[in-house]
């Protein structure tokens, strides 16, 4: 995944001219640039475009393309910088105006926009989101300006605050597969998150049900998360407090011996305050900031800002993977039914929270990537990240959260598939269910 900051930088001038022989292909680009309504020639279009609205065009023409042979050229003349695809990869074809060929050596949090998978962030009061043409998501800022970005290169859209939106695009984004997370801007207002809910993989989600309906199988699964977890947090303790560590490990040993999942929360529970007064301490080492043990709904101090924050991003990243597996997002494991709570997703980012955790006492005090005017302290005790702090913790978020986040939740997920599936194939009642499916 990509970050893409609507109206991170200026528009500047960009011109894009592509050599297609496939007529069908050609069609496809050229309704894609059409749009931008400034064709100088029939294969050479030029337009001002913002950072995310260019990486949105870009990635909507790779999709069209074929680079094994089609031939896409991007300039930007007041840079001097011209890009080309050529032998499979991304290449600098001239630098200040100078041919050359190099590897084209990007931005981190820019990368390559042939993935096709940017994160739209906007942050922006009086925003509006409106469907375009040729499934594009148009920003319309508050003093009218318009930027676009194609709903195939999206893969997560978070919307800070009141920003407008219609139905449509709500439909047309759960179509695409886009995750929207709506982030209220003050308040205890919870963060509000809108996907598809998956059509196949029916017998597997039966077996989801029928898991948590048996004590022993949801145990069973609820055991891998906690056990996940609390690895974690030895690694945590093993490069922070190296004295913690054997505690966490018996924890393991103590939830492998529960025999109910209510025992097992305790055990996490109890390992989960060590942990905290762990982090706590490492706080005290140096640094502007201090951490005041885990406080949220509202966060009390600037960590727990951050690691609530950080937590609602990954657990939206937690709903996705899910619902790409077929599973219930509602149904977890370790987390009870609630009705107003994904607990699966829930159960998937516990082995997050500590990497999570670590990675945000780096941003504070490691990297002092932000200060303490970033954050402001509201009239109810609640600690909020200002729309500065955003604007530099996002860029953070995509190029390496994300990722830090993405890599535990998938192994669990993994595990509980495979769980899942063994299941269908040597328990009768699962393979009726399936069956039937």
């Amino acid at each position: 995944m990509l970050f893409a900051s609507a109206g991170l930088r200026p528009a500047r001038l960009v011109v894009l001219a592509y050599d297609i022989g496939c007529p069908r292909r050609a069609r496809g680009i050229r309704r894609v640039l059409d749009s931008l309504h400034h064709a100088k020639q029939y294969s050479v279009f030029e337009a001002m475009l913002g950072d995310a609205e260019c990486r949105g065009v870009l990635a909507e023409i790779s999709a069209c393309c074929d680079f094994s042979s089609d031939l896409l050229a991007v300039w930007w003349p007041l840079d001097g910088l011209r890009l080309r695809w050529l032998q499979g990869r991304l290449t600098i074809d001239a630098r200040a105006g100078e041919p050359c060929r190099e590897p084209a050596a990007l931005r981190p949090n820019i990368g390559n926009f042939m993935s096709g998978n940017l994160a739209l962030v906007v942050d922006h009061a009086g925003a509006t989101l409106e469907m375009g043409s040729h499934d594009t998501v148009v920003l319309v800022h508050a003093d009218g300006r318009r930027e676009r970005v194609g709903l195939r290169a999206l893969g997560s859209v978070v919307l800070h605050g009141d920003v407008k939106l219609s139905t449509g695009l709500l439909q047309a984004i759960a179509a695409h597969g886009v995750a929207l997370t709506a982030l209220p801007v003050r308040g205890r207002t919870p963060a509000v998150g809108f996907s598809c809910m998956p059509h196949r993989h029916v017998a597997l989600r039966h077996a989801q049900h029928l898991a948590f309906a048996d004590p022993q199988r949801r145990l069973e699964l609820a055991r891998r998360a906690v056990w996940a977890k609390l690895e974690a947090m030895a690694e945590f303790a093993r490069r922070h407090a190296p004295a913690g560590e054997s505690d966490l490990y018996r924890a393991m040993q103590a939830a492998a011996a529960v025999s109910d999942v209510a025992a097992l929360m305790g055990v996490e529970g109890a390992a989960t305050v060590k942990h905290f007064a762990a982090l706590e301490a490492l706080y005290l080492r140096g640094g502007p900031f201090r951490f005041n043990g885990r406080s949220r709904q509202p966060p009390r101090d600037e960590p727990n800002a951050l690691m609530s924050l950080a937590y609602t991003l990954a657990q939206g990243q937690a709903t996705q993977l899910a619902l790409h597996a077929g599973l219930d997002v509602q149904i977890g494991f370790l987390h009870a039914l609630h009705r107003d709570r994904e607990s699966l997703s829930l159960d998937l980012i516990e082995p997050a929270r500590a990497e999570l955790d670590d990675w945000v006492h780096g941003l504070l005090t490691d990297r002092g990537l932000l200060k303490p005017a970033m954050f402001s302290h509201c009239d109810d005790g609640a600690v909020r990240l200002t729309k500065e702090g955003r604007g530099l913790f996002y860029p953070a978020w995509y190029r390496e959260g994300f990722r830090i986040a993405r890599r535990p939740m998938r192994r669990l997920l993994a595990a509980m598939l495979d769980s899942l599936r063994s299941c269908l194939h040597s328990d009768p009642a699962f393979a009726s269910a399936e069956l039937s499916a």
